[in-house]
């Protein structure tokens, strides 16, 4: 298994996973309260930054392992760990994802709301993202159960 594809792909994740969580904070403070959305947004995004340092944790300790451990690689964990890059791959997309959504929803005046026109327009542009918001979390909810998966896999 090629090392930079794991550690590329952690690193990527943990990188957007942490702009979004500042985004997400950011519109939760101009909201003046938490809604039910922002609040499950941020606790999957920082479940995904908690497997993803577990992932992380993992990798290297597989791969700084003395030859003889129980972390010498097989067919079937080389397989496994392939598998874990592309899942983080795809976990990573749709983060990126969710950042150009809560974008869009934010506007060019930032999270701030600006005025009653400023409010109605943030909130209509937020209401026509409601489906693909509904599709993001869904992905991320079976990424993590899949990331969760391949690393206790990878664990036994």
């Amino acid at each position: 298994m090629d090392p930079f594809s794991i550690l590329a792909g952690t690193a990527g994740l943990l990188d957007v996973s942490f702009r979004v969580i500042g985004y997400l904070k950011q519109v939760e403070e101009s909201a003046g309260k938490v809604e039910e959305e922002i609040t499950a947004l941020s606790q999957e995004i920082n479940t995904l930054i908690t497997v993803n340092d577990a992932v992380d944790a993992l990798w290297l300790a597989n791969h700084d392992a003395a030859p003889g451990s129980p972390f010498e690689e097989t067919a079937e964990a080389e397989d496994l760990w392939k598998k874990l890059a592309g899942l983080l791959q795809e976990c990573r997309d749709t983060v990126q994802k969710l950042e150009e959504l809560l974008k869009e929803v934010i506007g060019k005046n930032g999270p701030k709301v600006s005025g009653k026109f400023d409010g109605i327009k943030k909130q209509l542009r937020r209401q026509s993202k409601d489906k693909e918001y509904m599709d993001v979390r869904h992905h991320l909810s079976s990424y993590q159960a899949g990331l969760q998966m391949l690393l206790s896999a990878l664990s036994v």
